[in-house]
């Protein structure tokens, strides 16, 4: 390895007592010695004839904090005696000097008792870290965004081929949902992705486990830190690392539960009362997660459990929240400030003009990305700097750093080691927490009303536009969609049939007599056919009623509205392994027309917003309107039943909704839905009432049917 000579060259006068006690420890003399070296040199003087390179740096992180000016140049290679020459007498060398030794006073210098980090020494050293540690950080969070795409590559590659072949004809017919579910839900593929997504979560959280560790590297070595290093020092803790972190999630679920019920009670006192609950609770969630916020540093560098380090973390908090508060409120405010700063100057360069503008929003968008970095070490250091800070003033802990973070903080003799991991025990408390997660999780959803629609999609015209039904703008409260006529008729006949590892078919339907019905009528809740058998060779029924596809959810049939006022639309029909078109007599089931009857709209703009109205009994409240989306909340008897969509006003006219969601129990609906352009208003629709109507049928191949629906 290169060997290099180690010069000072000179110092500032203030610090010369302090940088003769560091030259005494790295040269092992006593400080007299050196005092009268410096006094020789005129205060300077070699350190070290020739020693190691990264003894030398280290040399440098070690006195340069104290200006002083070091020379680092390399030995050359001294010429060999010739032969027969006699050899110099020899001179003993000049002692090696050591790697910087740590300090050993218990107390820290002077004996003085350690003192607590002040806001301007963290932010300070936040900087000095990350600086030093930049491109570390740069390449860790590039690794993680590499990742995060590995899931979404991974199903474009594995998918992406039957997916496309599933989605539609090039001729722009709608795309087929039951094949697309039948797909998506095949064992192997949920598998694929299952072990994609845990590869993908396990690696992410390595790789954040790291951006934890690197400020803490960089204090032993005094230098950069390489982020495989990192990685490396980090990888035995992973799975604690993760457990833990899944810990403070499971109970972070349940302050918000307990938070939530806490503002519901005090929403029923109302008042003042209601208000001193908020903020009780507020608090409360700023102290509990306060107190979880040195989960991450206690699992990491102690060899100890993620459920021990819960508690651990606990302890160690104590006194210190709402300072940790206070600093991170502080740091924020710096954040804001810069990017304020940013804002500002990317505002002038972009009114420069010309190719002014061009440069400054390119250094503009890597000053932004800089920032980010930035802010995020700093907030990891913040976080760890108050775990380190608990430790030496509460227990005496002296770290194995180069320099301390505070000058009265004692450091260890020894560098500080990566904590272990504790093996097989680490991955089995991950998998256990994972699956109470898991089922927490599913007990919580359970818990979600299932009245809940897949989102439906604009209704489908061949040219892209959407038709405009009649009465579409009639004044609020007026009706406007007239009764059904009693020739209400449905046309059906058998499609097309997919020869595949689960064969199917599809069953084309048309349905005329409902004509009137205004854009935004949910059509996809109007007709469902429930399939009786699917007749074979001998009689055999070929229908497979099993299916997980064939469950009453995927009887709606989606509705369209075709160009002379019919609704058409189609239904998947799954049938037996085995099956083929030629095998297929007939198709037998009976479909159900449920029509909204005497159909009244109101219209709602965004100054409705908190107010409640009136429309047949249903008192509807607009929650919210915003850009392109809408909340609704709608009461009364049989609301769920009666409402029958809504449609969004935009200066382009009624438009559907893109998707659409709902959820309630007994009198309450709640609404939300989202539109293709910005909303000026909101037109609801309410049924007087819904007329069931109902015809069975029997449909053979390349034959049509039509059926006539009555009550």
């Amino acid at each position: 390895m290169a060997q290099v000579s180690v010069e000072l060259v000179g110092f500032p006068e203030e610090q010369r007592e302090e940088v003769i006690r560091r030259l005494a420890r790295i040269s092992r003399r006593d400080e007299a010695s050196i005092r009268q070296m410096l006094e020789d040199g005129g205060g300077g003087c070699r350190i070290a004839e020739a020693t190691d390179r990264t003894i030398a740096q280290q040399v440098r992180n070690y006195l340069e904090p104290l200006g002083v000016e070091l020379r680092i140049e390399p030995v050359e290679r001294s010429a060999q005696p010739a032969a027969g020459a006699a050899e110099p007498a020899a001179t003993p060398p000049p002692p090696e000097p050591e790697a910087p030794p740590r300090q050993t006073a218990s107390a820290g210098p002077g004996g003085e008792a350690p003192r607590a980090l002040a806001f301007g020494q963290r932010l300070r050293w936040g900087l000095e870290l990350c600086g030093r540690n930049f491109w570390s950080v740069v390449g860790l969070v590039l690794l993680m965004v590499a990742v995060v795409m590995v899931l979404p590559l991974g199903m474009a590659v594995l998918g992406g081929a039957q997916m496309q072949a599933l989605a539609g004809s090039p001729t722009g017919a709608p795309p087929n949902p039951a094949a697309m579910m039948t797909q998506l839900l095949n064992p192997a593929t949920l598998t694929t992705f299952a072990l994609l997504a845990v590869a993908m979560l396990l690696v992410l959280f390595w790789f954040q486990a790291a951006l934890f560790r690197l400020p803490a590297d960089s204090l032993v070595s005094g230098e950069r830190t390489p982020v495989f290093a990192t990685l490396k020092s980090v990888f035995a803790r992973t799975p604690e690392f993760i457990t833990a972190l899944g810990l403070v999630f499971l109970i972070q679920i349940a302050v918000q539960l307990l938070a939530g019920i806490g503002m519901a009670l005090g929403g029923a006192l109302g008042g003042a009362a209601a208000v001193a609950v908020n903020i009780a609770v507020f608090v409360f969630l700023v102290w509990v997660m306060l107190s979880l916020l040195l989960v991450a540093p206690v699992v990491l560098f102690e060899e100890i459990g993620p459920f021990a380090a819960i508690g651990r973390a606990w302890r160690l908090v104590s006194g210190l929240r709402w300072r940790m508060l206070g600093n991170l409120v502080l740091l924020g405010l710096v954040m804001a400030g810069v990017m304020l700063l940013g804002a500002l100057l990317g505002r002038e360069l972009q009114q420069a003009g010309g190719a002014v503008a061009g440069v400054g929003g390119l250094v503009m968008l890597l000053f932004v990305l800089a920032l980010e970095f930035v802010f995020l070490f700093l907030f990891i250091f913040f976080a760890e700097s108050f775990y380190f800070e608990a430790r030496v003033r509460k227990e005496g802990w002296r770290p194995g750093w180069l320099e301390p973070l505070e000058p009265s903080w004692a450091l260890s003799e020894r560098p500080e080691e990566p904590a272990h991991g504790r093996g097989l025990r680490a991955w089995l408390e991950l998998i256990g927490i994972t699956v109470l997660g898991l089922l927490l999780l599913g007990g919580l959803a359970s818990l979600v009303p299932s009245n809940m629609p897949m989102p439906q999609a604009p209704a489908f015209q061949p040219g892209g536009r959407m038709q405009q039904a009649p009465g579409e703008y009639a004044p609020s409260g007026s009706r406007v969609a007239p009764a059904p006529t009693g020739q209400t008729r449905l046309q059906l006949s058998v499609g097309t049939f997919f020869e595949d590892e689960k064969p199917h078919l599809w069953l084309e339907t048309g349905l005329t007599g409902v004509a009137g019905l205004p854009e935004g009528i949910a059509l996809g809740e109007l007709l469902e056919i429930e399939i009786d058998r699917v007749t074979g060779p001998g009689g055999r029924d070929l229908y497979a009623r099993d299916s997980r596809l064939e469950g009453p959810f995927f009887w709606k049939v989606r509705l369209e509205r075709g160009r002379d006022g019919t609704l058409n639309g189609r239904r998947d029909v799954h049938l037996q392994a085995g099956s083929e078109e030629a095998d297929i007599r007939d198709v037998r089931g009976t479909a159900r027309l449920a029509v909204p009857v005497a159909v009244e709209a109101l219209r709602l703009a965004p100054g409705d917003a908190g107010t409640t109205h009136d429309l047949r009994g249903v008192r509807i409240q607009l929650e919210a309107l915003e850009g392109r989306e809408v909340k609704l909340r709608l009461e009364g008897d049989g609301v769920a039943g009666r409402f029958v969509g809504f449609a969004g006003l935009t200066a382009a006219g009624p438009r559907a909704p893109n998707s659409t969601s709902r959820s309630g129990a007994g009198g309450a609906l709640y609404l939300w839905g989202s539109f293709p352009q910005p909303l000026q208003a909101v037109r609801v629709y309410v049924a007087g009432r819904i007329e069931q109507r109902r015809a069975a049928f029997r449909v053979r191949p390349g034959e049509a049917a039509a059926v006539r629906l009555t009550g």
